[in-house]
């Protein structure tokens, strides 16, 4: 799967269960962002993300998905 779909792809869990995850989930993130950020080091993810969608990988409806989930992103870092 594409790395930059896994890192943003939201998981649902129930109520009772997020309390009792939220911490153990903030440390997997923030680590499997750093891992991401590792992998992503020199690379062009536009270069990335535009040849996954010449080749047919990527399905317009997904990539509008990838654009929202980066500017709710962007947001959410400002």
């Amino acid at each position: 799967m594409n790395p930059i779909m896994s890192m943003l792809r939201s998981k649902s869990n129930s109520s009772s269960q997020q309390n009792s995850k939220s911490t153990e989930q903030s440390g997997n993130v923030l680590s499997e962002f750093a891992q991401f950020k590792k992998n992503m080091q020199g690379k062009d993810a536009k270069a990335i993300i535009d040849g996954l969608r010449a080749s047919g990988r990527m399905s317009e409806q997904q990539y509008q998905q990838l654009l929202k989930k980066a500017k709710d992103l962007e947001a959410f870092l400002k």
